[in-house]
């Protein structure tokens, strides 16, 4: 009869292990049942939409929503990209002139400043 204690002792252990794992489970986890659209075809919709090549992407939260943020270049110009990874909408495109420290006509190690 010792036996019959042992197994429910288990059994609700394993319950609450169960249902621990469900309570703390890793963001991403919840973040890939949302996503319909896969990073590549997001990372292709933002090149689309810029006609550059993207050079990161990622999956992050802003304002509480999921986007794929994708940094594009196109000649010279860097752009943010917002897709939805919903959707696959692009949400939005600008160009980002923070990544620039140099002018075009700088060559490295080139210490003088022109502006």
């Amino acid at each position: 009869m010792r036996t019959i204690p042992a197994a429910i002792l288990i059994s609700a252990l394993a319950l609450s292990a169960g249902i621990m794992a469900k309570e703390t489970k890793n963001d991403a986890v919840k973040d890939a049942a949302t996503i319909k659209v896969s990073l590549t075809q997001a990372v292709q919709t933002a090149e689309n939409g810029t006609h550059g090549k993207a050079v990161r992407a990622h999956l992050t939260h802003s304002h509480d929503k999921l986007i794929y943020l994708i940094e594009t270049v196109n000649g010279e110009k860097v752009f943010d990209v917002k897709v939805d990874p919903t959707t696959g909408a692009l949400l939005s495109s600008h160009e980002d002139k923070r990544d620039f420290q140099k002018g075009n006509d700088e060559e490295e190690g080139d210490e003088s400043e022109t502006e």
